[in-house]
């Protein structure tokens, strides 16, 4: 399955979101999906995600639309 995380800043390496993110990819990953995480402003509906995980709801608001 492909997973696609959408965070508000995903480079921020020790803070919220971002350690959040990265455990649910490596959680993902060990059961064998590909996952792909994804700033906000960069979320690309084109990747084709089987499933999303918008972290920050208020923030996420248009990937989760788009999606």
């Amino acid at each position: 399955m492909r997973i696609q995380i959408v965070t508000t800043n995903p480079t921020t390496p020790n803070q919220g979101n971002a350690v959040t993110a990265k455990r649910w990819s490596r959680f993902c990953r060990q059961l064998g999906h590909v996952v792909r995480i994804d700033s906000v402003a960069d979320f690309d509906k084109a990747w084709n995600a089987d499933v999303l995980v918008a972290l920050h709801a208020e923030k996420s608001a248009d990937a989760m639309r788009q999606f």
